[in-house]
């Protein structure tokens, strides 16, 4: 089998793929006047200390793994992308609000379905569907109900993720989504930015 069609250690992709997905990125940023950044965080399959103190040893075999930061320049800040062969896109954005709002989404899994047998509350926003599949989580309901209309609500529950958080720890007190897009199809990324920015908007024209 060509080596270029085999999945690369560690990644998610093949070397063909690599190069797609950096591509693809490379364009956009370069399109959307952003800025494009490229690491290498080289690893080994053996331990740390076993690296160090053997570092000239034949049987020590050394890969790098490429990840990625996009920088798109939207409003008055820059919408960041980081992406990896390891993991899925991470977009995120500073939106400083004037007061606590927060909120969290993220797909319900067995484990919060167990948690609600016990008490653990969350939001339900009347719609069946979106309340099925997402385990949600306030402080302002009516917000975030404000928050999410039919379009946010139907692009969501296409998609796979790990959470859609705002103002939150987890996404570093900024409107951040995590989730899964196919990095081959660049229409597909500037769908899922054009989402994004619209959130975005969105989010700044709740009355807070």
């Amino acid at each position: 089998m060509n080596n270029y069609k085999m999945k690369r250690e560690g990644s998610r992709f093949t070397i063909d793929q690599v190069n797609k997905q950096v591509r693809n990125w490379e364009e956009i940023a370069s399109e959307k006047f952003g800025k494009f950044e490229l690491r290498k965080r080289v690893f080994s399959d053996k331990g740390l200390l076993e690296q160090i103190t053997n570092y000239e040893r034949q049987d020590v075999m050394y890969n790098s793994l490429l990840f990625l930061d996009v920088h798109i320049p939207y409003g008055r800040n820059n919408i960041k992308v980081s992406t990896s062969e390891v993991k899925t896109p991470i977009f995120s954005y500073p939106l400083i609000t004037n007061n606590q709002f927060n909120f969290s989404i993220r797909c319900e899994d067995y484990f919060d379905k167990i948690s609600k047998v016990f008490g653990q509350k969350e939001l339900q926003i009347n719609d069946k569907e979106f309340d099925d599949k997402f385990f949600i989580e306030t402080n302002e309901s009516k917000l975030l109900n404000s928050f999410l209309d039919h379009k946010i609500r139907s692009w969501l529950e296409q998609l796979k993720i790990a959470y859609f958080d705002f103002n939150t720890i987890k996404s570093k007190n900024a409107l951040s989504i995590y989730f899964v897009i196919n990095e081959m199809d660049k229409q597909e990324i500037e769908e899922a930015i054009n989402m994004f920015k619209y959130c975005i908007d969105r989010l700044k024209n709740v009355k807070l």
